[in-house]
């Protein structure tokens, strides 16, 4: 399956029809697959490799230097650092089986650094001590503002396509109540991943609004297909190429038009046509646009045909978050999933 690559440039210079053009390619790539690529995207290459070198630093330090930074022991808020197997995205409802027998949650082989807005006034970011990495936390806040504002250049061009205003997502989000996400999966023995006990990432939707994915060169990122469930397709990118996809909560705001599509990160078609015995470390960065938590997610009235009802209810992001997180906190008290 090949996955659509636009240019979202148009969005920034372009007239009202390059904008509308731009929108409906965008929408209906959205429909098919639920995920797409984006060229001209905003966000200069200068910066996103400068976001990779503060991932690999961060990540390349000791782990007692990391642990200073800790996530707290539960699923929200996502904040500070995740160490390898406390997150466990299986435990949402991919239990499988196997000779009859149901088989415990997979384990994801990965580490994490979240961080919200600077000026979210719910929760704080958790940070290294300055000393401990000097210029992180500028940076980081930094690429958060360029994220945010690529976002909403995205969802101008999503409206648009839906036919509706481009500040149509505007007041659901101008709270800045999104999460940008560091991740860095270890290099791994790739009998680990086939044997049915750890993964990468497990399958899962994301839970907001929109995914803005930037990813290494190592592969492995798979979508399920819209029309076969269980089957997924291998999806990579170009260098400074940006990947977006379909969260939770836009799926609610459509009825279901634009779906939340179950993704995954496992051995890359790479090392499987290679017979790699090792497979390399991985890295990738996630902004997660997420509604304001007071928003609603119920659907828009605007995207309801007549007589059309709607599948989901009225509740609010912070109220959907909290539903999510009742299904997937684990009992022993450790964190266990991205929402």
């Amino acid at each position: 399956m090949e996955f659509q690559t636009i240019d979202i440039g148009v969005m920034q210079n372009g007239s009202l029809e390059e904008k509308q053009q731009a929108g409906r390619a965008i929408k209906d790539a959205l429909e098919r697959q639920g995920f797409l690529k984006f060229t001209n995207h905003g966000i200069a290459p200068e910066m996103i490799e400068e976001l990779f070198g503060w991932s690999k630093r961060f990540f390349a330090l000791p782990a007692d230097v990391k642990a200073k930074a800790p996530h707290p022991p539960t699923p929200t808020p996502n904040r500070g650092y995740s160490g390898v197997g406390m997150e466990n995205t299986s435990i949402h409802g991919n239990l499988g089986k196997k000779g009859g027998k149901v088989l415990p949650p997979l384990v994801d082989m990965k580490e994490c650094f979240d961080q919200g807005s600077a000026t979210d006034e719910l929760y704080d970011n958790i940070w290294l001590p300055e000393s401990d990495l000097p210029g992180f936390r500028n940076f980081m806040e930094s690429y958060f503002e360029e994220g945010f504002q690529c976002q909403s250049r995205i969802l101008a061009a999503v409206a648009l396509g839906l036919e509706l205003p481009p500040t149509t997502f505007e007041h659901l989000h101008n709270k800045q109540q999104n999460e940008l996400r560091l991740t860095h999966y270890p290099p791994i023995e790739a009998r680990q991943l086939q044997d049915g006990t750890k993964t990468r990432i497990s399958e899962h939707t994301d839970f907001g609004t929109i995914t803005l994915l930037f990813q290494d060169s190592v592969g492995g990122l798979e979508v399920e297909d819209h029309a076969s469930v269980g089957k997924f397709h291998p999806i990579e990118s170009e260098r400074y190429e940006m990947i977006v996809n379909i969260g939770d909560c836009f799926q609610r705001w459509t009825n279901g038009k634009l779906r939340s599509t179950r993704h995954r990160v496992h051995v890359s078609q790479n090392d499987i046509q290679n017979q790699s015995e090792y497979l390399p470390g991985r890295y990738s960065v996630a902004f997660f646009t997420k509604p304001n938590r007071d928003a609603s997610v119920g659907v828009l009235p605007d995207l309801l045909s007549d007589g059309e009802d709607a599948v989901y209810a009225d509740m609010t992001a912070g109220e959907f978050l909290l539903q999510r997180s009742s299904t997937t906190y684990g009992r022993s008290g450790e964190k266990q999933t991205k929402l």
